[in-house]
């Protein structure tokens, strides 16, 4: 055994010993960027910017989100006619992330950004007028008053249906899709904050 200049003995590593720290090193480190990848890119669940990630108790499905010019020519598609919006976006939120969950509650939010809060609010009173003069798609269409804010409430097929303009972004009119919800009115409630 071989001694240092005070004669105290020098304990060396085996070669081998040394290589399989590097190579555990070099393991862990590779664990470490699959963990990092997979929670960033399977297990988060962010939502686009200025998208909520959820609603009610609901995720954001980011395989349905629509937006740009797909969105656009799906929001005309429903209206039968081009309707001059700045941007649009489509968002879908379930419960289908939780393959446990019994709750088959669905919300479709269609998002349409027009020139300015005036062209959004001419925009609201096109739909209550084309709707309430006969639609085929769409009927019984009530006004509903909810904190102050003109919510619009047609039956049609699909779910319970819902129009309103913005009150965080008046220069945007919002509709909703609400399908097998026990709570729809708290829903409806909920996308007023937060759309």
């Amino acid at each position: 055994m071989e001694a240092d200049k005070t004669g105290t003995p020098i304990v060396t590593q085996p070669k081998k010993s040394r290589s399989s720290l590097l190579q555990l090193t070099i393991v862990g480190a590779i664990l470490a960027a699959i963990a990092l990848s997979f929670g960033l890119n399977v297990l988060s669940q962010g939502a686009p910017a200025g998208v909520p990630s959820k609603l009610a108790d609901m995720k954001l499905n980011k395989n349905s989100y629509v937006e740009g010019a797909q969105a656009l020519a799906q929001v005309n598609q429903l209206h039968g006619t081009a309707i001059n919006l700045m941007s649009a976006y489509i968002a879908e939120y379930s419960h289908d992330f939780n393959p446990y969950h019994t709750d088959r509650a669905r919300v479709t939010v269609w998002v349409g950004t027009a020139g300015s809060n005036d062209a959004a609010t001419q925009l609201l009173n096109r739909m209550v007028s084309g709707i309430g003069n006969g639609n085929e798609m769409f009927g019984n269409m009530q006004q509903l008053n909810l904190d102050g804010d003109a919510v619009y409430q047609v039956s049609g097929a699909g779910g319970d249906h819902f129009f309103y303009q913005s009150r965080k972004s008046p220069d945007r009119v919002i509709w909703l899709t609400i399908q097998e919800a026990p709570n729809t009115m708290s829903i409806v409630e909920q996308a007023l904050d937060e759309f």
